[in-house]
């Protein structure tokens, strides 16, 4: 009874194993959805539980200093530069999962807004407010 009971539960954790991996290709083949929406507004998030997004005020532009930070870490995908605009990709190593990075300075207010969010899954564990917070901290902010 006992062994049965064990490779039961062996066919559960591979079940659960191998669709973490499915997800985490379908993350990879998907397009973002909910990019910038204008120069100065990044979209809404569609789910506070695998999204982060807000802003803090900062004297200067930090988007270079932001790229410089994502050249160290061959995870993050730069996809698209502007003076003020930033997007880039981020993928976990395990599973694949693809997340969309963006940050937008905005000018006239010294504001920079940042928003993380995953492409598939509910939640995210924490992990956007983690990267966006460990980005903030290396810029100095």
């Amino acid at each position: 009874m006992l062994k049965k009971i064990s490779y039961i539960l062996l066919f559960i954790i591979i079940a659960f194993l191998m669709r973490l991996y499915n997800l985490g290709l379908n993350s990879q083949k998907m397009s973002p959805t909910s990019l910038k929406e204008n120069s100065s507004t990044l979209m809404k998030c569609t789910s506070e539980l695998n999204c982060v997004k807000s802003s803090i005020l900062t004297q200067e532009n930090k988007i270079q200093n932001i790229v410089k930070v994502l050249a160290s870490k061959p995870q993050y995908k730069v996809v698209k530069v502007e003076k003020n605009y930033l997007y880039f990709t981020d993928q976990s190593s395990i599973f694949g999962f693809v997340d969309d990075v963006e940050f937008l300075y905005e000018e006239n207010l010294k504001k920079l807004h940042y928003k993380s969010s995953s492409r598939v899954g509910k939640s995210d564990l924490g992990a956007n407010k983690k990267r966006i917070d460990r980005i903030l901290q290396q810029i100095g902010l």
